[in-house]
């Protein structure tokens, strides 16, 4: 079991950055490596809500929500052939317009993939941390349209540990 942790501060209320990062798929707007993600069915995305899902290298992937502790937490479930990964988001506020969000991902990988571990967790770690830039400036620059107003976006903010 491999288990990726990122953080990240946004200049954001924590429910307005819950709101938009547990949904994936919001993740088309700001995610560099996501081809495609559908949504199965409808509502209000919660326990249940599922999507399929695909990244750059992964195949398709079945994603299902499990725990949605709104404004705070959620973890997700992703399936494929390869390997299944247990995601989790949880956000923290920091102030009034100001959070940090924290993105977990545990790597289990299938058959002869767990050999190549090593080499695919860092490049994960690399991603991740991209990742969590990108979707900083997008929520940061979508708050900064929706006031009317512009933000210096902080270069970095960026923290993580395995």
């Amino acid at each position: 079991m491999t288990v990726l942790v990122n953080s990240i501060d946004i200049e954001a209320p924590a429910v307005e950055v819950f709101d938009y990062v547990s949904d994936l798929m919001n993740e088309l707007e700001w995610g560099p490596g996501i081809i495609r993600v559908e949504r199965v069915g409808d509502g209000p995305v919660g326990v249940g809500t599922r999507f399929v899902a695909e990244w750059q290298g992964s195949g398709r992937v079945n994603v299902e929500y499990v725990l949605f502790e709104r404004p705070h937490r959620w973890r997700a479930l992703g399936e494929n052939a390869r390997m299944d990964t247990n995601l989790s988001g949880e956000v923290v506020p920091l102030g009034v317009d100001r959070s940090r969000f924290t993105a977990s991902m545990e790597l289990v990988p299938h058959g002869t993939h767990q050999l190549l571990t090593p080499t695919f967790l860092r490049v994960m770690q690399k991603r991740e941390q991209e990742n969590l830039l990108a979707l900083k400036r997008t929520i940061e620059h979508r708050r900064a349209n929706a006031v009317g107003r512009t933000t210096n976006l902080p270069s970095s903010g960026l923290q993580s540990r395995e």
